[in-house]
């Protein structure tokens, strides 16, 4: 496995050939975490060098096993050099949304507009070309603006990486940044498509223990973060929204309140209340532990619809493939995936749970 590190680019992007500091082979372990829709993370560690660790740069860019990440934490012991760090998605949660001076919702910026729309609106003016020139990033877009659905967001100093992966979950859609054949990092978006059980258009990927290409499976069927009625307040006035079809009674209904902007238009409130709620839902996936060798090669990726036959219920499960996880370590390779919604963790709900006040 082949690690090579490169200069982090400046904002007028230069060459990659001419940012390369240095190249290894004499990886250790790798593990690292892709996400469909959110910034993952990883963990490298080498054999010490003291050259090696001289051209160890924090905010410097790995690319091994197609992946590229950016270098956050750099620890060394004399036997071994250890970096983290998250892949180069984590460029997005640097720049927050500013307020434009033309305003058609007073104190945001508010967008409406096909998902790919919406996103490239966000990034133009807080990433790729904003005012301010400090704040630009070599990053470029790729793709049709017209990719996705019909949606809104309403933003106010929100991290850039929040508004992609809400437009893209409304949506269905995944999100990358890589560094691309040009210079600098390229930005496009990932449309799920269908190999599962369920199609008969393209082979299906399916994963089984009983089939030999699981080695271990969990899977996990939650309610704890399910919220399906919003009290809304819009300056002053309280109104009520379900997130379901029919309003929910007895143990099933589940409220929360949410405070919506007095500058939001009144019909529109129902909108950005049912939104501050998107995560609460219920939550069912499965966790595979999955060799190297399960005999589907390359012919899935990140984002697509898989399924999983499990021997317990007899049943296939057909979901997108949420999060990828890969372990190298003496000299293997094993990989964790994860299909369908998982529940969040402690620290995610804390935050929503804020985000609604």
């Amino acid at each position: 496995m082949m690690a090579t590190f490169y200069a982090m680019p400046s904002a007028v992007p230069e060459p990659w050939n001419e940012l390369n500091i240095r190249m290894s082979n004499q990886v250790i372990s790798y593990d690292y975490t892709a996400q469909n829709t959110k910034t993952g993370s990883f963990s490298l560690v080498l054999p010490y060098s003291a050259a090696l660790l001289a051209d160890m740069k924090l905010n410097g860019i790995i690319f091994i096993d197609g992946d590229w990440l950016m270098i956050e934490n750099i620890k060394y012991n004399y036997r071994t050099i250890t970096v983290s760090g998250r892949d180069c998605k984590a460029f997005l949660s640097l720049r927050l949304t500013e307020i434009p001076q033309v305003q058609t919702v007073e104190g945001y910026d508010a967008f409406s507009g096909k998902t790919a729309a919406c996103i490239k609106h966000y990034l133009d003016g807080n990433l790729i070309s904003p005012e301010n020139a400090a704040r630009r990033l070599p990053v470029t877009w790729r793709g049709s603006e017209s990719t996705g659905i019909t949606d809104h967001y309403l933003a106010r100093l929100t991290p850039l990486s929040d508004i992609a992966d809400t437009l893209c979950s409304n949506a269905g859609l995944g999100w990358r940044l890589t560094g691309g054949g040009q210079p600098g990092f390229v930005f496009t978006l990932k449309e799920p498509v269908d190999r599962s059980y369920g199609q008969t258009q393209r082979p299906r990927i399916i994963f089984s223990v009983s089939w030999g290409n699981v080695t271990g499976l969990e899977f996990e069927h939650d309610i704890s973060n399910q919220l399906n009625e919003v009290y809304a307040d819009h300056g002053g006035y309280i109104s009520t929204y379900f997130t379901t079809s029919a309003e929910p009674s007895g143990i099933q209904r589940r409220e929360c309140s949410t405070d919506v902007s007095a500058d939001v238009p009144a019909d529109e409130v129902g909108l950005y209340a049912i939104e501050s709620v998107r995560e609460n839902t219920v939550s069912q996936s499965y966790e595979l532990t999955v060799p190297a060798n399960c005999g589907y090669g390359d012919r899935f990726e990140l984002g697509d619809i898989v399924s999983v036959y499990d021997i317990a219920t007899g049943n296939f499960f057909n979901d997108v493939l949420q999060s990828v996880t890969k372990s190298f370590q003496s000299g293997r390779m094993s990989y964790r995936f994860v299909l369908g919604k998982q529940k969040p963790r402690l620290l995610n709900r804390i935050v929503n749970s804020l985000e609604r006040r």
